[in-house]
């Protein structure tokens, strides 16, 4: 999050003030500043909170910010400087084509085939009884589709070519807290150039998970949430002697790019290693 100008609230939080709360990181989250000790940040940290998080959070999981896990609030940081990244890392980029290609060229070779457009349910693990199976859908669907499943998360997607002039978007993303029902556009003209001279939006609209309506997109990140996908873990391991979940739907985790990357390159070390007692 951008570096907030000097407001009345803040205008008598002195910059080493921040920098020292900060360090040594640099950053922090709005959880930490409204649970500062000093009642000046902690004013600053709930002025964020009012104009930045709460509608937000509103809009994105349709709940009650205080029935979520605190890794909802802590995800986006509040930095004491004029670095305005969301991450951190030296090298940032997408691929070339898109994740779609980067897939496709992963899976074509000819010990892989690839099927689509079926339902893979619990009876099916039977036949792979004799095959590591990585899994990386809903677990409670798999384990029992007719109970009440895990609590999601949807999006709806409204596209839009629009130029400049029209819009007035220069960023990449812009997140709309307060106005609005959508959360945030995503300016597509800063990835992939523009068509005609105009821009594609993608505005970003969040709605409950319905099944067989539309797609679970986030997991809803909560203390009840974590114990029942726990359980439902447990019963799927009791179906297979070599089932392994992974992904956001899997792990019921709010994964990005880099984190799903990771946990899939530490899943196979895990695997590897139970099967050979080494990693490659």
């Amino acid at each position: 999050m951008k570096t907030l100008e000097k407001t009345a609230i803040g205008k008598d939080i002195s910059d080493q003030d921040l920098i020292d709360f900060c360090s040594p990181t640099g950053k922090t989250t709005v959880l930490r500043l409204l649970s500062a000790e000093n009642p000046r940040i902690q004013a600053l940290g709930s002025f964020i909170f009012r104009n930045f998080f709460e509608g937000y959070s509103k809009k994105q999981w349709g709940k009650h910010f205080k029935t979520l896990d605190d890794s909802v609030l802590s995800r986006v940081p509040i930095r004491a400087s004029f670095d305005d990244r969301y991450f951190d890392d030296i090298f940032q980029a997408l691929p070339v084509d898109g994740y779609s290609k980067l897939i496709k060229n992963m899976l074509d070779h000819p010990e892989i085939s690839v099927s689509t457009g079926r339902f893979f349910s619990k009876l099916d693990l039977r036949h792979y009884a004799q095959h590591t199976v990585v899994f990386t859908g809903a677990v409670d669907d798999l384990i029992a589709p007719e109970e009440n499943g895990l609590p999601y998360r949807s999006l709806s997607f409204r596209y839009a070519l629009k130029s400049k002039s029209e819009h007035g978007l220069t960023h990449l993303q812009t997140n709309f807290p307060n106005r609005h029902e959508y959360t945030r556009v995503t300016n597509y003209s800063h990835v992939y150039g523009t068509a005609d001279g105009l821009d594609l939006l993608v505005y970003e609209y969040p709605t409950e998970y319905s099944k067989n309506r539309n797609e679970r997109y986030y997991p809803v990140p909560s203390k009840s949430n974590t114990v029942r996908h726990q359980d439902f873990l447990r019963r799927l391991t009791g179906l297979h002697p070599d089932i392994w979940v992974a992904g956001r739907l899997g792990d019921y985790k709010y994964y990005n790019m880099d984190q799903a990357i990771a946990r899939g390159r530490k899943l196979a070390k895990d695997i590897l290693q139970r099967k050979t007692g080494s990693v490659a």
